[in-house]
């Protein structure tokens, strides 16, 4: 599958130096280490757009959240860093932690029970056994965590204005920094593992079917809208001819058609409560020294301090 950049200011990591999982190195980035956000091309093939529609769409916004985390550091580093500053991060990262959330529990609810009900298709057939389910089991592991990281990220919105804002700038560098590396970690994942999975269980003339439960599974959510708004962060990243594409495809009535251009226009002022940490990020930063030590994946930990962060 070939690749593009989601944003030319954020510097891909080469995967032959690539460090933790091959998905960052060190680096200038923060803590040290800078992730691979490069955006994945999907094949010929309705399997890979199917998985890669959000996956793109996560690493689009985890490009633009780390942009933010630089900025963070810079302006930490500099001690011109408020609360102000917190209050924007957290109001963005609200609506991206709701989209991964939501991602992932669509492939555990839907997306998994359809695969196993294949599987138990194919087995009773021809008694073949692949270890799919194996590799669903881990990955909804791998969900579970995630989910907690999550939890723990959105925590500290309540440390906002409540104390030393120093050390809230560190727990956020360090937690999102290895929530990021662990989410990409789970993209290449399943999009190593999922789409040969998904293209040999499914078939083109099931995609339909699986667009519909996606509408219905997110029409029961926060709103009628939630579905056009996942739409919207999923295809950020995509040209306005593949948008098109995009769009005749999962949207289907007029009403969800106005909603994505009015959902666009409110996304693009949700990028503008980061811009003042983007400019911050394209400045230097001052040398500064403190260290932390959080949970980077099992058996493993990461430390940040003024020189970055490893993870060992």
């Amino acid at each position: 599958m070939e690749t593009r950049n989601p944003d030319a200011s954020l510097k891909s990591a080469d995967s032959t130096a690539a460090g933790f999982l091959g998905l960052a190195r060190a680096s200038q980035g923060v803590c040290g280490i800078e992730p691979d956000f490069t955006l994945v091309e999907a094949l010929e093939d309705w399997a890979s757009s199917w998985v890669l529609l959000p996956h793109n769409g996560i690493r689009s916004e985890l490009s633009s959240c780390f942009r933010a985390l630089r900025g963070i550091q810079v302006l930490r580093s500099s001690k011109t860093l408020t609360a102000q500053h917190f209050k924007k991060f957290f109001s963005w990262f609200e609506l991206f932690e709701s989209f991964v959330l939501d991602y992932i529990d669509f492939d555990e609810m839907v997306l998994h029970h359809v695969i196993l009900e294949r599987v138990r298709c194919a087995e009773s057939t021809s008694g073949a056994n692949h270890g799919e389910g194996d590799v669903l089991l881990e990955t909804e592991s791998m969900h579970r965590v995630l989910r907690t990281k999550l939890a723990e990220i959105c925590s500290l919105r309540k440390r906002v204005g409540l104390g030393d804002l120093d050390m809230l700038a560190e727990d956020v560098l360090a937690h999102v920094a290895v929530f990021t590396v662990r989410v990409l970690e789970l993209l290449r994942r399943k999009e190593t593992l999922h789409i040969p999975i998904v293209s040999d269980l499914l078939g083109p003339w099931d995609l339909p079917d699986l667009v519909d439960a996606k509408r219905r599974f997110y029409d029961r959510l926060q709103g009628s809208n939630s579905y056009v708004r996942m739409l919207v962060m999923a295809t950020s990243w995509q040209t306005k001819e593949e948008q098109r594409v995009t769009r005749s495809l999962y949207l289907h009535t007029v009403r969800q058609k106005l909603l994505f251009t009015v959902v666009l226009a409110t996304q693009h002022k949700r990028t503008e409560l980061l811009r003042d940490l983007f400019n911050a990020s394209e400045r230097p930063m001052r040398s500064f020294h403190s260290r932390k030590q959080l949970s980077g994946r099992t058996g493993s930990t990461i430390t940040a301090d003024g020189e970055g962060c490893s993870i060992q």
